[in-house]
């Protein structure tokens, strides 16, 4: 991608496909960021239709926090705490994890580490989560971008 299209910063956003047809530049997809938290809510919403809202409710909140860097499941348990516990919280990141939306990375210790696979979808749940950009107009000094390059 960086090779067809020059800019560092834009090919890494492009490698997720469907954001081609909205964006021309990093600073073109940083000024729409509320349309992609936008939908990236109504992805997570969309995906898990058939559940409750309660359950789409905590994925949605387990994304926003996996989002804004925090990696481990006890770390996520410990901060929802959802009936269940870590167990819950472990079953529901491995659903996301065979749906494509989250990341597993292993580490030396028994214990993975996740993260949102996308970076444009990391990148409006990290504004949505930091700064609630769907709810209200305002424009976000920077995007945690380097993480994902």
């Amino acid at each position: 991608m960086l090779s067809q299209v020059g800019d560092p910063l834009l090919s890494v956003l492009l490698r997720d496909p469907w954001v081609i047809p909205f964006i021309d530049s990093y600073d073109d997809f940083a000024r729409r960021i509320k349309e992609f938290s936008l939908i990236s809510k109504g992805l997570v919403g969309e995906v898990f239709r058939e559940e409750d809202r309660e359950l789409t409710h905590t994925y949605y909140r387990i994304l926003l926090l996996l989002s804004e860097g925090v990696r481990r499941t006890s770390e996520i348990a410990g901060i929802i705490q959802p009936r269940g516990g870590v167990a819950t919280v472990s079953s529901m990141v491995n659903k996301l994890v065979k749906m494509g939306l989250v990341k597993k990375i292993p580490t030396l210790s028994r214990e993975n580490y996740y993260k949102v696979d996308t970076p444009p979808l990391s990148l409006a749940l990290y504004a949505e989560s930091k700064y609630a950009v769907g709810e209200r107009d305002v424009e976000i000094p920077d995007l945690p971008v380097g993480r994902e390059v």
